[in-house]
């Protein structure tokens, strides 16, 4: 094998791979074990307390236990991101690019137009409101995306696969389906790029975000305080002041329960007033034993990697034709008084 094929070898495939493969040894993703650790810290230490119990060790245990880490959902939610997420992860960078896209658009309409920009260097209070603002920016994004995944029926189907899971842990954050990944992706690309345009524009964007460990330096707070915990059974609700504006860990749980009267609530990542908003909202009351997964449907219909990728698109297809034979009889109807 020549020099030349080694290099492209190792740079567009075995490093990209390695890069996706390394996500816990990473700060700057979610899964970085520091912040799996800090969670795990937090959800003993909470089921220690829920159970009055002052043995750690016990309360490890019993939070263990409540995982249900062999059931086939957990298994599942592994083989997914081990496929989807590391081994064919590249498919996914060619959307990602898209952020980048927008950002060179916004900053070329900027200056086609002939708005005046001296790219001030922003002091600290300035630099700060920027960095909350671009993840309030991405929040909104990431909102709307979800919420739109359950409005629409043909997303819906595709969306599912995040549903079904049964048992919830951080990995069932990333199990999605990769028509489900790329419209995230693509609405968080728009505005988070959109954004960055603007402040490019105006800004010498190497000093207008705070960034600590190669994150957002509030999305490192937040990680640090048990961002991970959304998907688990440590069921944590806020003080009344605090979850008005942030997610707890219950809020989303509650997103996931099967119960019919939890339907299309709680569609918020990390801010909760965007729910309030859009009249989505229902605060967790009290700790319930919740049931996740998606009513009227089967998790062996969705089990398994095979499953996983083809289920939502014959159901989806199967929606698409229900609502096109549908037209056709109404148009036939009308034409027939």
């Amino acid at each position: 094998m020549s020099d030349n094929s080694t290099s492209w070898i190792y740079e567009n495939i075995a490093y990209p791979l390695w890069q996706r493969a390394s996500v816990f040894i990473n700060p700057s993703d979610g899964l970085y074990i520091g912040y799996l650790a800090s969670a795990l810290i937090i959800a003993v230490i909470f089921y220690a307390w829920s159970d009055r119990n002052k043995n750690i060790i016990s309360a490890l245990k019993n939070l263990i236990n409540a995982h249900n880490l062999r059931s086939r959902s957990v298994k599942d939610d592994l083989k997914l991101f081990i496929v989807d997420k590391i081994i064919l992860g590249f498919i996914y960078s060619f959307v990602i690019g898209a952020a980048f896209f927008f950002r060179g658009e916004v900053i070329n309409i900027l200056a086609h137009i002939g708005v005046p920009t001296q790219h001030y260097s922003p002091g600290i209070i300035l630099s700060i409101a920027l960095t909350l603002l671009s993840l309030l920016v991405f929040d909104f994004a990431v909102f709307l995306e979800h919420y739109l995944s359950h409005k629409i029926l043909f997303l819906w189907e595709f969306h599912k696969v995040h549903h079904i899971a049964e048992d919830l842990n951080p990995l069932t954050a990333y199990r999605s389906h990769p028509v489900n990944q790329c419209c995230f992706i693509l609405m968080v690309s728009i505005f988070s790029g959109t954004y960055s345009g603007v402040v490019g524009y105006f800004f010498d964007s190497p000093h207008v975000y705070l960034l600590f460990a190669g994150q957002n330096l509030f999305m490192f707070m937040l990680l640090v305080l048990g961002l991970n915990l959304q998907h688990s059974r440590v069921f944590i609700r806020y003080p009344k002041g605090i979850r008005n504006i942030f997610i707890s860990p219950a809020y989303h749980q509650l997103h996931h329960s099967s119960d019919r009267s939890h339907f299309d609530i709680n569609f918020g990542f990390i801010f909760s007033f965007w729910d309030k908003l859009f009249k989505t909202q229902l605060q967790p009351s009290h700790e319930t034993k919740l049931k996740f997964g998606v009513s009227g449907e089967k998790y062996e219909t969705y089990a398994g990697i095979r499953n996983t990728y083809v289920v939502p698109f014959r159901k989806s297809f199967i929606r698409i034709k229900r609502k096109m034979a549908k037209k056709r009889h109404s148009d036939t109807f009308r034409q027939s008084e």
